[in-house]
């Protein structure tokens, strides 16, 4: 695959990035409805 750009986030922005976009997806999907990406959900391993 070839890299024509690049995000560059700080630490901080990083690890809020995901939070935030699953909080929108969880609002759109209440919303709208569960979509289909085509990939099966993997299955969570319990932590310790």
């Amino acid at each position: 695959m070839k890299l024509n750009s690049r995000v560059i986030l700080s630490p901080f922005a990083a690890k809020t990035l995901p939070l935030l976009l699953s909080s929108v997806v969880q609002q759109y999907e209440a919303r709208i409805g569960v979509m289909d990406t085509g990939v099966a959900q993997a299955e969570r391993i319990p932590t310790k």
